[in-house]
């Protein structure tokens, strides 16, 4: 969740800053895996997962709105929306690969053009 850029001096922002990191990885990890436990994985040959940026773009979008939302009726409405979005992107789980993945050290996509950071 990008811990290394860390834009405050002062000690006790800094631990702010961490501190609200970790608390949005938990609530990513566990909007994941409630997704994850709706995948049917009898439907493909390796096991498949969440993508990871695909969900911290989706709740970077999302969440706010789901949050800021008074009608629980409707909270509740868009944050199934929001979980079956998080559903469309999953990826397998390749075990025991040939080659290893080759790392590209730039950025492939303009700092403006990524989907999530």
């Amino acid at each position: 969740m990008k811990a290394t850029n860390i834009s405050s001096s002062k000690e006790d922002l800094i631990k702010q800053e961490i501190y609200s990191q970790m608390l949005v990885f938990n609530m990513l990890q566990s909007i994941q895996n409630e997704a994850e436990e709706d995948i049917d994985q009898s439907n493909y040959k390796y096991k498949m997962r969440i993508n990871s940026n695909m969900t911290i773009g989706y709740i970077k979008k999302y969440m706010m709105i789901i949050f800021l939302e008074e009608d629980l009726e409707k909270r509740a409405e868009l944050y199934q929306r929001l979980h079956q979005k998080i559903l469309k992107h999953i990826i397998p789980i390749r075990p025991n690969r040939k080659y290893d993945r080759k790392k590209v050290t730039r950025n492939k996509h303009h700092i403006n053009k990524r989907l999530s950071f």
